[in-house]
């Protein structure tokens, strides 16, 4: 969503002569990142066994070289987190310049590209930093108390999945046609 509406912002002639053709470039984009999402998916379900205990079942996660594990995460961290950010923060950077520079200057799209950038970095950098500290967990570096990472976990798991609520709503909101509608 951040290239395609760079693209748009940054190079609108070229999306105008485009046409039909960018209809098909969104469907293999959204193709291909489904397909890397549910290619990461398929590590959770094959490495994942359910273990008894006394407040339940729990499916939990189990790899067997330390390798495999150390992989997941930073494989997650690099490509789910500060390949987007970077991406985010450069489309986003480049589209503030050209809107500063058109004649639409306008102070809720700054505040509108501000608020996905720093919207994108609060949700999921805590998530992305518990992983790393996980990854130092699994080589022996440090340990917390078991309960501290599961709250942790929880926490931070749900305040990243909360951006894909969240991220919406502020491209809603932030749209121009959604203020024009508004009283």
């Amino acid at each position: 969503m951040t290239v395609h509406r760079y693209v748009a912002v940054v190079y609108p002639v070229f999306v105008s002569s485009v046409g039909n053709r960018s209809r098909l470039y969104k469907h293999i984009s959204s193709a291909v990142a489904w397909l890397i999402s549910v290619g990461f998916s398929l590590s959770e379900m094959v490495f994942s066994e359910t273990v008894d205990d006394p407040d339940g079942v729990f499916c939990v996660p189990n790899y067997s070289p330390v390798f495999m594990e150390l992989f997941e995460y930073f494989t997650k961290i690099f490509l789910f987190f500060l390949l987007p950010f970077l991406v985010i923060v450069f489309c986003h950077t480049r589209m503030g310049f050209t809107i500063l520079q058109s004649r639409i200057r306008s102070r809720n799209h700054a505040v509108c590209i501000l608020s996905i950038v720093v919207g994108f970095f609060i949700c999921w950098a805590p998530f992305n930093i518990f992983l790393f500290l996980v990854s130092l967990r699994s080589l022996s570096v440090f340990a917390f108390e078991e309960t501290i990472w599961e709250i942790a976990y929880c926490v931070t798991h749900i305040l990243a999945y909360s951006h894909c609520c969240l991220n919406p709503l502020v491209h809603i909101y932030g749209g121009k046609k959604f203020r024009n509608y508004m009283p």
